[in-house]
């Protein structure tokens, strides 16, 4: 629930509303920005967990200034970054928790079982590793067709 207050609380403040969503909204002009959105959200549910950091992407994508073309796209990779973003680390999401906790206990046991074979188990920092991974090759590739999307059906971008 703390993470709930500080996102509400934070989508209030000036910081926010003078400083961040101006650049914010000089980053989205472009359709490269698409790229950008699905890190940053992703990053953003790595600090704060995924509800909170959803309902604060919510709030910000409210008060910028885009074509249509831009908000769909924009929303896109926010919603696509808080997804796969919470696979990074388990602050990500509660289920991350959850599934580091289940890993853990059935390594002890198979560990237990297996005494007399040296057998390696992947721990938290492995599964971090994989998570980033899939996080950045998924993004990348999201990203970019979300950018070619929004290059596609923005009529200021003649180029297809």
């Amino acid at each position: 629930m703390s993470f709930f207050t500080f996102a509400e609380q934070f989508s209030k403040t000036g910081l926010l509303n003078k400083k961040i969503v101006p650049v914010i909204q000089t980053a989205t002009e472009t359709p490269l920005s698409a790229l950008g959105t699905v890190y940053n959200s992703g990053l953003l549910v790595n600090i704060s967990n995924d509800l909170p950091a959803s309902a604060l992407v919510a709030e910000t994508l409210l008060k910028l200034h885009l074509t249509a073309t831009a908000e769909t796209v924009i929303t896109q990779a926010s919603l696509v970054g808080l997804n796969i973003g919470t696979y990074v680390t388990p602050v990500g999401a509660l289920a991350g928790l959850i599934w580091f906790n289940m890993i853990i206990n059935q390594v002890k046991r198979e560990k237990q079982e297996h005494k007399e074979k040296n057998i390696e188990f992947p721990g938290r920092t492995d599964l971090v590793k994989y998570g980033l991974l899939h996080f950045i090759f998924t993004g990348l590739i999201i990203g970019l067709l979300l950018t070619t999307e929004w290059i596609h059906w923005d009529e200021s971008f003649p180029i297809f």
